[in-house]
């Protein structure tokens, strides 16, 4: 399975390479949902990186802002971080997980781990854990398992783990084929399951997360038959469901502001969407270019790539700046959020952070 380099949200200080001590400084904001796949911190990004092809490769690393430089995450004097001994290498396999992605929430890290299915495909599934700080003392929160895949998508909001993920059954000819979805959310202080969407309802099915706001959170429940895409939110509280929007225009932007984007090719816009109001506005230009128009939109910057036989080309719109930051750049470019005066994303497939003007640095180049 092809995995993508997947960073860790925390706030951390990593000295050097061959030190033991890590500072911790964890610094959440809690308004806003803490995503399974990279996040931001004040001092650096954790990344779940290889050394290899094979999975028993992967170890868990940090990048540090400071020093731009990536390491090793072990915290144990007179480690020399080239065996399974490393706690670097430990934390990405633990039990009979490799470890997928990980969040940091208040004191701790919580970590996503996949189950392989070795042991039968009743064993294929996934579990999450958790441990302190300090990378020590992982302990299991709980797992999903019997034909289960990792999750599409996780988030930490309000003391809640926030997943979705889908099913899989055997065929007739011994394979497996996927079934479409559930939404499901663990509650770090009762320790309980709540199902948000039942699978038994999910035949050609897809949920997406939006966002979320106060108690509420956000998402499309898609049909994929009929290809309409209701809005529906969530009390966390009170868990119960309304539906907000019967059809939303578009399934390739998460809420900023209230809002989500998506292209006009008829009228050449970028349209805003207010979910509540329904209301739609023009946003911006759309550029003067050839080729088959992908978009996808996070944290507010519009991601727009164009693909022809010949060429492709990326633009990418900055909503709060109200001006295009990338034009008809020839690299596949994909910005998801800002950070201090620049950004972080991926080029080609890479995860880094980008300058204020878009020089690119990536996470994966490991310091020993």
């Amino acid at each position: 399975m092809k995995r993508l380099i997947f960073v860790i949200c925390a706030l951390f200080v990593l000295c050097a390479c061959t030190s033991s001590q890590v500072n911790t400084n964890v610094s959440i904001d809690e308004k806003a949902p803490v995503l399974f796949y990279y996040g931001l911190t004040e001092d650096g990004v954790f990344v779940n990186n290889t050394t290899g092809a094979d999975t028993d490769d992967y170890r868990l690393d940090f990048f540090d802002f400071q020093n731009q430089k990536t390491y090793p995450f072990c915290t144990r004097s007179n480690c020399h971080h080239n065996s399974k001994d490393c706690q670097a290498y430990q934390m990405a396999h633990f039990e009979n997980g490799t470890l997928f992605t990980v969040a940091a929430y208040k004191d701790y890290l919580y970590l996503i781990y996949e189950m392989s299915g070795d042991n039968g495909f009743d064993n294929v599934g996934f579990f999450i854990a958790r441990c302190g700080m300090d990378g020590e003392n992982i302990e299991k929160l709980f797992e999903r398992k019997g034909g289960i895949q990792i999750p599409n998508y996780a988030y930490i909001y309000k003391d809640k783990i926030i997943y979705s993920y889908n099913t899989l059954s055997v065929t007739s000819m011994g394979g497996s084929t996927s079934t479409v979805g559930v939404l499901e959310m663990y509650d770090l202080d009762t320790k309980q399951i709540t199902n948000i969407v039942n699978q038994d309802l999910q035949e050609n099915r897809m949920n997406l997360f939006l966002g979320a706001k106060d108690d509420l959170i956000y998402f499309i429940d898609c049909d994929m038959t009929t290809m309409k895409k209701p809005v529906y939110s969530y009390d966390l509280k009170a868990q119960n469901k309304e539906l907000v929007d019967e059809n939303c225009p578009t399934d390739r932007s998460t809420l900023y502001q209230g809002h989500l984007y998506y292209a006009d090719e008829e009228n050449n816009k970028i349209i805003s969407y207010d979910i509540l109001t329904h209301e739609k506005k023009n946003e911006a230009e759309l550029p003067e270019q050839e080729g088959t128009l992908y978009l996808s939109t996070k944290g507010g910057l519009v991601n727009l790539r164009y693909v022809s036989d010949q060429e492709t080309y990326t633009y990418i719109y900055d909503i709060g700046n109200g001006e295009y930051i990338l034009e008809k750049s020839g690299d596949w470019i994909d910005l998801d959020t800002k950070f201090n005066d620049g950004y972080i994303g991926t080029k080609n497939n890479i995860i880094g952070m980008f300058s204020d003007d878009l020089e690119f640095i990536p996470f994966v180049e490991i310091v020993t």
